[in-house]
């Protein structure tokens, strides 16, 4: 009785127990007690209620080489405790609630929503067992954030309270709603991004845009009815932190391998096949230009000239479409890539010099996958579908997490790296995703070209205030090589380097026009 009154007014009293006794780091000792034995010993089985086919949790064995994230922590969760789940699976997220609600489940599998929306549908939250990134997709004709908008969400969850929206429509299923925003009935939907980009990939939807969040992380628990039956809670608790790190990034990679659509229809041919598609266009256009000229042949001068033109601008278009899509497409393989070669990791008795290979193609894969994201930023850049995000921040925040993830570098290259603030006023408005990237490129680029030794200087100085703006002054100062004055401006051209050779190696060549247009 009393847990319940405590779990009733704090959902979060396990999580906080278990932190403050087991700090994260430190080696984990974990059995269970004879009440929870005994449960095990008589439940033997739970019922699972799991929606199919919801990448990355659920997945379908036919078309992807894993089961999904849930299924493959419920296997952890038994081989640690014993417990054997039994999953019933679902056509829609709701019809999966509404089971375990109406306790013809034991447990919901994956629960997309924050505490107080599970106090609300009378369910108990588990620890999470992973995060995953939502994102927020818009038809290319509306504008977020702004007044009046319709958004939209699978049946069964809510909106976070961040997103702005005047009214809110709910699908049973992910493409309806992606339709919906295509078709320009709703303005966007919100959900994981893992599944919304996979869709977006496989339907390959002409009027979508993502949109980046702040705060976009969402925890994935398990979820029992309340009251809670306390052993099985606490079971599913114990076992879940039982997984070490390690496991659970390996699990999470395996995962986001997407192997696509094996639908062959005209449109996948189109998008599977550009180069023969195009070269089928070409062919038709240029059978129209010789019947053209046969018809108009004292026009024989001007006609060329003028197709000559519009070949260039076609050429032109058609290849910044190209390099957008096939950097969409080549990321798909790209995690497969990663995700196979932790796979492989995983197998026993694999020599030394292998894992070493293994592990260098994990490296080199994901330095492949930022330079196809500066791709595709500096594609949205050059079509103009580059949007910036005004959400509430903290401005130190950003600081620190920036100071956090340089500091180690600067260290690593012998740099000494200092930051300056001079800011009164640290919370502001604006894209704290596209500063961050900016100020990240900034200073990751004073280290490329500061030698060992040097020193790099990040400076914020509150340069204006007034009752609704303020005005802050961003310097990256260092002692490195410099740059010639009559270089300052080809610097932010794309693929532009400046340097010795070995300083040219250390980057794409995108770090600076993006931060400039920006």
């Amino acid at each position: 009785m009393a847990l319940k009154k405590i779990i009733d007014s704090d959902g979060d009293f396990g999580a906080k127990c278990y932190e403050a006794n087991f700090p994260e780091g430190e080696e984990k000792n974990i059995s269970f007690t004879e009440e929870e034995e005994a449960f095990i010993r008589q439940k033997g089985s739970v019922t699972v209620a799991l929606q199919r086919d919801v990448h990355p949790l659920s997945c379908k064995k036919t078309e992807d080489t894993h089961s999904g994230i849930t299924t493959d922590f419920m296997e952890e969760i038994s081989g640690f405790s014993g417990l054997q789940f039994t999953c019933v699976y679902t056509d829609t997220y709701k019809e999966a609630v509404t089971m375990v609600r109406q306790g013809d489940a034991d447990v919901l599998g994956f629960y997309l929503g924050n505490d107080q929306n599970s106090q609300e549908q009378g369910l108990s939250l588990s620890m999470p067992y992973v995060n995953l990134n939502s994102i927020l997709v818009r038809n290319k004709k509306s504008t977020y954030p702004s007044e009046g908008l319709i958004g939209a969400v699978i049946d069964g969850r809510e909106l976070p309270e961040g997103i702005q929206t005047s009214q809110v429509r709910y699908f049973s299923q992910m493409e309806d709603g992606l339709k919906a925003v295509d078709s320009g009935e709703v303005d966007f939907i919100f959900g994981l991004s893992a599944r919304l980009e996979r869709d977006m990939q496989r339907y390959h939807y002409s009027n979508l845009l993502p949109v980046t969040l702040v705060n976009d992380r969402n925890d994935i628990c398990f979820a029992v009815p309340r009251p809670a039956e306390t052993e099985l809670l606490t079971i599913l608790n114990k076992s879940i932190n039982s997984i070490s790190a390690e496991r659970k990034a390996e699990i999470m990679d395996q995962n986001m391998v997407s192997i696509g659509t094996s639908r062959l229809s005209l449109k996948e041919f189109v998008y599977s096949n550009p180069a023969f598609f195009i070269g089928m266009l070409l062919v038709l256009f240029l059978i129209f230009i010789v019947t053209a000229l046969l018809i108009i042949r004292s026009r024989l001068k001007a006609a060329e000239i003028q197709i000559e033109l519009e070949k260039a601008e076609t050429q032109n278009r058609l290849k910044g479409e190209f390099l957008s899509k096939m950097s969409h497409e080549i990321r798909t393989p790209m995690n497969a890539i990663m995700g196979l070669a932790d796979l492989t990791c995983r197998i026993e008795n694999i020599p030394e010099n292998i894992q070493d290979n293994l592990k260098k193609i994990h490296s080199s894969s994901r330095y492949l996958l930022n330079l196809l994201n500066d791709i595709l930023d500096m594609s949205r850049i050059d079509n103009g579908k580059l949007d910036l995000c005004r959400e509430p921040f903290s401005l130190k925040q950003l600081l620190d997490r920036i100071e956090d993830m340089l500091g180690g570098e600067a260290q690593r290259r012998g740099i000494i790296y200092t930051i300056e603030k001079e800011m009164p006023h640290s919370a502001v408005s604006g894209d704290s995703v596209r500063l961050q990237q900016v100020l990240t490129n900034l200073i990751s680029n004073a280290f490329k070209f500061t030698p060992h030794g040097g020193t790099v200087v990040f400076r914020v100085t509150e340069t204006a205030c007034d009752n609704s703006n303020v005005t802050c002054r961003f310097e990256v100062t260092d002692n490195g090589i410099g740059i010639p004055k009559e270089d300052q401006q080809r610097i932010f051209e794309s693929f532009e380097q400046l340097g010795a050779n070995s300083s040219k190696s250390q980057g794409t060549g995108l770090g600076l026009p993006i931060s400039y247009n920006c």
